[in-house]
């Protein structure tokens, strides 16, 4: 896969599909049924609690988030109620050092200024 523009956000599966076919020669249904099943395989191994291993790449493992009780006024009215979340689970990815280190070396030092400049505008208490 080569560097994406600067203004592009992610690949879908359908470009991944397509890089993987152009790499690999493996013909496209082959290569879709190969991603389907490799991302239906994460999805059931993180389901039932199992961390997903890759290596060189990272490891996915599945975290929970403390559901939260705010009180809360409504403006118009000043009545008090209580808003509840509910635990909610979510998936944590952490790079190998393979996988960090390779990053670091190819990524252009022009995007990583831009990813840094988006991370602050989006979190601007964040401690610089």
């Amino acid at each position: 896969l080569q560097h994406q523009t600067m203004k592009s956000k992610s690949i879908g599966n359908t470009k991944l599909i397509e890089a993987l076919w152009e790499k690999t020669g493996i013909p496209v249904r082959d290569v879709r049924t190969v991603v389907r099943g490799l991302f239906h395989l994460i999805r059931q191994q993180l389901t039932t609690g199992n961390p997903v291993t890759i290596e060189e790449f990272g490891l996915f493992h599945v975290k929970a988030r403390k559901g939260r009780t705010a009180v809360l006024t409504n403006v118009k009215t000043k009545e008090k109620y209580t808003s509840t979340t509910p635990d909610c689970p979510y998936v944590k990815f952490t790079g190998s050092r393979t996988f960090k280190q390779q990053l670091k070396a190819d990524m252009p030092a022009e995007r990583l200024k831009t990813i840094l400049a988006n991370q602050r505008r989006k979190n601007p208490m964040r401690k610089q």
